[in-house]
């Protein structure tokens, strides 16, 4: 469902500004202008008043922001790019739940936050920038997408045969480990094993510190945490090993084991094409990127008093 976003903060009076379809009014740039004021402490009155230098570079930059909002308004109109009212809300809400308690499991973006804690925005200004930054998500995404797709097969192909190795799937077992902190509670487990208890069943009575004992799967060498875990890499499959002294007491059993795999070209084309756009290719992004700006700053038209660098012609 494409979700209609419109300017925000006043559609009548008099126009300062064009943007393809949509139009930018003088009240508009009032209105976020005074939101600049109220994060600053001051009565909208009061922003720059004083100091028309400051107060044209305030007015300069609230144009600024809100035709860059209309073009991307524009664009994910024209590429059909949208989302539901509801995740807009559930976005917001989102973050001002982080605001308030500071919940790092939230999803986070600075950017967004930054822009909804001028404390001047109404219930529908905050919503409506929520919307915008979603669309320039989007379009983002898009435009990555679009730049990836233009990098050519013989290019992917030839970063594949320079950089095999770091396509590699190194080697990973599933290990089951009984971790204690009394030796004879560690010989007492061995025993219960030899005399056909199962190592998982003994091992969910017996392990005294499941975050590092219990059943591990996928280890590799890598995303060892101690020392002596380098153990579980030079142990047979189904053989049980110890107990063994470290920190604290230990056994146990390497239950399967995935030997190091090469990644085909197929298998990582993905993933080459985006640290190609990233990297050496970059210039592919940069120059779709350039060429939308162009595009939307043909479209834009401002006021005499209103010109800022978005603008292509006069509005007359």
């Amino acid at each position: 469902m494409v979700v209609e976003v419109s300017s925000c903060g006043g559609s009548s009076g008099e126009v300062v500004a064009r943007v393809g379809e949509a139009v930018v009014t003088r009240s508009a740039v009032e209105h976020w202008l005074s939101i600049g004021a109220a994060a600053n402490a001051l009565q909208p009155t009061q922003a720059g008043a004083s100091d028309p230098v400051v107060y044209g570079t305030r007015k300069q930059r609230t144009l600024g922001f809100l035709i860059a909002s209309d073009r991307t308004i524009g664009e994910a109109a024209e590429r059909n790019i949208g989302f539901t009212d509801g995740e807009a809300r559930t976005t917001l809400e989102l973050v001002h739940y982080e605001q308030i308690y500071g919940n790092s499991t939230l999803p986070q973006d600075a950017e967004l936050k930054g822009l909804l804690s001028h404390k001047g925005e109404t219930p529908a200004d905050q919503l409506w920038i929520v919307k915008v930054h979603m669309l320039a998500a989007k379009l983002e995404e898009l435009q990555l997408a679009e730049a990836e797709q233009r990098i050519a097969g013989s290019q992917i192909a030839a970063y594949y045969a320079r950089n095999r190795r770091s396509f590699v799937i190194p080697e990973r077992r599933d290990v089951a480990v009984i971790e204690t902190f009394r030796k004879d509670k560690a010989e007492q487990a061995v025993r219960e094993i030899n005399a056909g208890k199962a190592f998982l069943d003994v091992m969910k009575r017996r392990d005294d510190e499941p975050d590092v004992g219990g059943l591990k799967l996928g280890m590799t060498r890598r995303s060892l945490r101690h020392e002596y875990e380098e153990n579980y890499f030079h142990a047979k499959p189904h053989f049980v090993v110890g107990p063994l002294k470290a920190e604290i007491y230990y056994l146990f059993e390497v239950m399967a084991i995935m030997p190091a795999r090469q990644q085909t070209l197929g298998e990582v084309q993905s993933t080459i094409r985006r640290k190609l756009v990233a990297g050496p290719q970059r210039q592919v992004l940069t120059s779709e990127i350039r060429a939308l700006g162009e595009r939307w700053r043909s479209k834009t038209r401002c006021r005499a008093g209103y010109q800022v660098e978005q603008c292509g012609s006069r509005l007359t």
